[in-house]
């Protein structure tokens, strides 16, 4: 077994310029960055970009290092459009191809497997089709139904980042979702994987299933270990979004002090949904407990409509109040009459459907006779 692990710097210089590089990960979530962030610092340009489009994407796009960006979306979740991709794509400084997420899936599966084309009915009745000129038809020779023929997507390499590796390459993902991680890798010449740990082959299955494995080390050209990892409080299992990457969207400041020029240096952009309301993130369940006051605020309050008047629908208007001229069934006046009050108040036994077994504290178990 060959020990594959490199460093980003490494990985980058087995780059060049023009190169279709497809990144792994979903919007903002386990992205490679540390590998995206070591080409904005290389000479690399004129790069062709695969993704389900994130921060990674904004980053190069405003580095100038992106001549076209293939994509479904790029996109920081709450923020609908990365700032720095809209921009370029605005001034027409990239070319783009933008097509259905299952399109590009479907595109990174026929590569995978070696096929032209896939069909598929996604993108059928939609711009999709007109936005691509290039894309045609197929007739199913068996129903003759009519199917968009995907055609493959080809890449010369694939970064993805993943929870954990091996210095064979096998790295494994500790996530509720893959995301389309291994279509990256088998759709790439070669495949350089970033991991936030680089671990025994031993450990990957000692508190994991097998299958989590899902780019083993013969699909994968290099193992490379995130330097630093920054995790968010309660994420699953370790870090699921790219926090530290979206909250500062801008390329890594080149100083002088490194020998490269730091008038290359990209301002940020907007403010990140991570870094706004930093105390709902440090105290997540600050808002739950917020919810149960507010909750058995309601419930309290319930309970004690239903003890006075009893169990009522919502919806309907309240009752008429009862009538001042009303005595209790031992000829007895009310000890509570007063105009326009609710003098006799029933029980909870009484009433069908309450809870409470508490009597009234202002008429007991009275009832009610008209005099």
């Amino acid at each position: 077994m060959v020990d594959k692990t490199m460093t980003e710097a490494e990985v980058v210089s087995r780059l060049r310029s023009g190169m279709t590089i497809g990144i792994g990960g979903w919007g903002s979530r386990r992205k490679p960055m540390s590998l995206v962030k070591e080409i904005v610092r290389s000479d690399l340009d004129d790069l062709t970009i695969v993704s389900y489009g994130g921060p990674d994407v904004g980053i190069l796009c405003a580095a100038g290092k992106v001549r076209k960006v293939v994509f479904g979306f790029v996109s920081l979740d709450s923020i609908p459009l990365d700032p720095h991709f809209r921009a370029a794509r605005q001034n027409g400084t990239i070319e783009v191809e933008e097509y259905d997420e299952g399109m590009l899936q479907w595109g990174l599966q026929a590569a995978g497997i070696r096929l032209p084309y896939l069909p598929t009915r996604a993108g059928l009745g939609s711009d999709v089709m007109r936005v691509n000129p290039h894309l045609q038809t197929v007739v199913d020779p068996y129903e003759g139904e009519t199917l968009v023929a995907m055609p493959a997507i080809p890449l010369d390499a694939a970064l993805v980042h993943m929870n954990r590796a091996d210095i064979h390459g096998n790295a494994q993902y500790l996530g509720p979702d893959l995301y389309f991680d291994d279509l990256f890798c088998l759709a790439a010449e070669n495949a350089y994987v970033s991991a936030e740990r680089i671990v025994a082959t031993a450990e990957l299955t000692a508190d994991a299933h097998p299958a989590t494995i899902r780019i083993p080390g013969c699909s994968s050209a290099a193992s490379s270990r995130l330097p630093v990892v920054r995790t968010s409080p309660r994420a699953f299992p370790t870090t699921t979004a790219t926090n530290s990457s979206s909250a500062n969207t801008s390329p890594p400041r080149r100083t002088p002090s490194s020998g490269r020029d730091s008038s290359t240096a990209i301002s940020p952009g907007p403010p990140s949904p991570w870094t706004e309301h930093s105390h709902e993130r440090r105290h997540p369940r600050r808002g739950l407990r917020r919810r149960l006051r507010r909750c058995l605020s309601r419930r309290r309050r319930d309970h004690r409509e239903c003890v006075r008047d009893g169990p009522r629908d919502r919806r309907a208007p309240r009752p008429p109040t009862f009538s001042p001229d009303l005595v209790l069934s031992d000829g007895r006046p009310p000890r509570c009459a007063a105009p326009g009050r609710s003098v006799v108040r029933p029980t909870a036994r009484s009433r069908p459907g309450c809870r409470s077994t508490r009597s009234s504290p202002s008429c007991g178990t009275a009832s009610v006779t008209s005099r």
